[in-house]
């Protein structure tokens, strides 16, 4: 006998012995449906809030990041960092890149030395190979993420201990269409004129956050992690 059967055998043998009890019992037991319904309540809410981040996210589509109030970053930066269990900012010691969300697009793999030909990479050869190196110098970063410092008024002025600190920051790239995560390092600066794309990502990131998807149009936000995570790999997030 489980235990709803055994309250309920208990409440049946109370009632014959003392019928005045039912007046007790009545609010115990419609307690008892509460209880059970709450967890449901609780996800409900819970994945009601989750999808209202991610249509603010998409409602952010290419908006200049200035035009975007500090209660709204607060309250994107406060949520997605409560789903993914670590603090995120939109914040850099120099100020915010222009954008918050933008159009990503599909990088060629980055040479890990002079010499590194397309024939040594072993996944996505399709995507090409980069004639140059990057801003960071040769890169083998699998998830990575090109960001458009070049934009920010103090990046030229900055020390290069500061843009030193500043890129080995580590980003969460986030597709607001797939709901996808990605965990990634930026590997260099750019792009270079940001009217069409305002970030740019490798292979494997945009192939894992889903970014090629048609009905993505490669739309990405990009938010900055606060602390170093060193036990925290590059690649895909959970999202809770």
């Amino acid at each position: 006998m489980n235990l709803a059967q055994l309250t309920a055998t208990v409440e049946t043998q109370l009632l014959e012995v003392f019928p005045e009890s039912q007046a007790i019992l009545q609010p115990l037991s419609a307690k008892s449906v509460v209880d059970e319904q709450l967890p449901k309540a609780l996800k409900s809410v819970q994945q009601s809030e989750r999808s209202s981040i991610f249509e603010k996210l998409r409602q952010l589509r290419t908006t200049p990041i200035s035009s975007i109030s500090e209660d709204e970053l607060f309250y994107l930066e406060q949520q997605l960092s409560d789903l993914l269990g670590f603090t995120l900012t939109t914040e850099t010691t120099i100020g915010r890149l222009p954008y918050l969300v933008g159009q990503i697009y599909a990088e060629p793999h980055h040479k890990r030395n002079p010499t590194t030909q397309l024939t040594d990479i072993t996944m996505i050869r399709e995507a090409g190979l980069r004639p140059r190196r990057g801003y960071l110098g040769w890169q083998s970063e699998e998830y990575g993420v090109s960001l458009p410092f070049q934009e920010l008024p103090q990046w030229t002025s900055a020390a290069e201990p500061d843009r030193k600190q500043i890129l080995n920051q580590r980003v969460v790239v986030i597709n607001p269409i797939t709901e996808r995560a990605i965990l990634a390092s930026i590997t260099d600066v750019g792009p270079a004129h940001t009217q069409r794309f305002q970030f740019g990502g490798t292979p494997a990131l945009i192939r894992s956050g889903q970014f090629w998807n048609p009905g993505c149009t490669g739309l990405a936000a990009v938010f900055f992690l606060e602390s170093t995570l060193p036990h925290q790999k590059n690649g895909p997030l959970h999202l809770a």
